[in-house]
């Protein structure tokens, strides 16, 4: 294969797009490097530079665009290229020229019948394909209407039968639950009625069994006022006993509220210092702690200043090294 059909070949066009693309982006980033002076820059523009060498050197194997000659293939296209060159004369001729160009496009369109019943025609024909296809699309949405329709109605007769097993499952489920219900109605109204002879006959044995026990705690009763009626008189001599010794315990409890309430004079005044003590305690510890922050963070920026100042070096070092090369 020669250089020749290799340039020529699809494969060899799609090498070269890829190449345009890949070797444009390489030159751009190295470019890049070299503006921002990034560490590695010289190596990036020259790799950069040496790609954009291969680009043009593949390109320089590329064919020329050829200029077909459609008049081949359209022959009313003949001779309106003698009309531009004509149209691009010097001014001094300018007139008798365009007069000229004038006149070959009046023969193009008397030899080709172009006259204006025929763009008329042209016109009348296009409003006409555009209402054909306009009733074309009204006609495709119809049949599409008419199909979800059908299916639609397929669904509703299919979900109608469904109904109709379905009412007829429950019609039988509804009979059997009402024969079911009969019968349990006859076993509850039978339960019941035992139910309320055994009550009658076990409220009759209560009532009884109440009587006797009422009888019982009457007698009981009078037992329990005697009873309280001798402890009565007892309680009222010890009361008087009572009454001395709550006497003197009141006294006692006297003293001992006011032995407390110095007690608690002097504990209010102790924790009133120990929280002044606590609170001097706490700023100094906050004291402590914003020093420390304050002490990181001139660390922190003495550092920044420090890769600032070697970021700056590195800047004018470049600056001197490409002014020196200059």
């Amino acid at each position: 294969m020669s250089i020749a059909e290799l340039v020529e070949s699809d494969g060899y066009k799609k090498f070269m797009a890829k190449v345009y693309g890949f070797g444009a982006s390489i030159v751009l980033v190295g470019a890049l490097f070299k503006i921002q002076h990034y560490p590695g820059a010289s190596i990036m523009l020259i790799i950069g530079l040496l790609t954009e060498a291969l680009i043009f050197f593949f390109s320089a194997f590329e064919p020329l665009h050829e200029e077909l000659d459609w008049t081949l293939v359209y022959p009313e296209l003949a001779g309106l290229d003698e009309i531009e060159e004509n149209v691009n004369i010097k001014k001094g001729g300018a007139s008798q020229q365009d007069g000229t160009a004038l006149q070959k496009f009046d023969e193009l369109l008397e030899k080709g019948k172009l006259g204006p019943e025929l763009f008329e025609k042209l016109g009348s024909n296009l409003d006409a394909l555009n209402t054909n296809v306009v009733s074309m699309s009204n006609i495709s949405n119809a049949s599409v209407a008419t199909e979800s329709y059908v299916s639609n109605i397929n669904k509703a007769a299919g979900s109608a039968d469904n109904l109709a097993g379905a009412f007829a499952s429950s019609a039988s489920k509804i009979s059997q639950t009402v024969d079911s219900i009969a019968e349990s109605s006859k076993q509850t109204a039978q339960s019941i009625i035992t139910s309320g002879a055994r009550s009658a006959e076990l409220i009759s044995q209560s009532a009884q069994q109440t009587a006797s026990i009422i009888e019982t705690s009457g007698k009981s009763y009078q037992q329990l006022l005697e009873g309280l009626n001798a402890n009565f008189s007892s309680i009222g001599e010890s009361s008087k006993v009572q009454a001395v010794q709550q006497e003197a315990l009141t006294k006692n409890l006297s003293a001992l509220n006011a032995v407390y309430e110095l007690q608690l004079k002097n504990s209010s005044t102790n924790l009133e210092a120990t929280e002044k003590i606590t609170h001097g305690i706490n700023s100094i510890m906050s004291d402590l702690q914003s020093t420390a922050e304050d002490v990181t963070k001139y660390k922190t920026e003495i550092s920044r200043l420090s890769q600032n100042l070697a970021a700056l070096n590195t800047v004018y070092g470049n600056m001197l090294s490409a002014m020196s090369i200059k």
